[in-house]
């Protein structure tokens, strides 16, 4: 499940996203609201597009920010850092925690050419006797 992480001050507090839209801000009737003056009543609100997320400023007075600039709507991407009022709000998506250690790729190098390891012990090397052929 996608997740918000949000930082408030001292505290931090994680909220699962569903399907339906999220709306931020200090309204009661807000899915998430804060008792933060820096907010608006309805400040923001965070909806699905596709597989990602696309943050909208609700004509808020203080603004929505993403890394630093001052947006009216974007898609968030991982690693991006929200700024609402006083909160700092990060996202996770499921993608990111199944990768786990699976994320890492070793690509086999084509041009090393393969080592022998040792005689070969295939049917064919070997006499009826058992005994080992010998090169020539």
């Amino acid at each position: 499940m996608d997740k918000l992480i949000i930082h408030h001050g001292e505290r931090v507090t994680e909220h699962e996203l569903r399907d339906s839209p999220l709306t931020i801000g200090r309204d009661p009737e807000c899915d998430l609201f804060f008792a933060d003056k820096k907010l608006s009543r309805r400040h923001a609100r965070v909806e699905r597009v596709g597989v990602g997320l696309r943050l909208v400023d609700l004509e808020s007075r203080n603004g929505t920010w993403i890394n630093e600039e001052r947006i009216e709507a974007r898609e968030i991407a991982p690693g991006d850092e929200i700024r609402i009022g006083g909160l700092r709000i990060f996202v996770q998506l499921e993608r990111e925690e199944d990768l786990g250690d699976q994320s890492t790729v070793y690509i086999k190098d084509f041009h090393q050419k393969p080592r022998r390891r040792g005689p070969s012990r295939s049917p064919q090397a070997t006499r009826p006797n058992g005994r080992r052929r010998r090169g020539r």
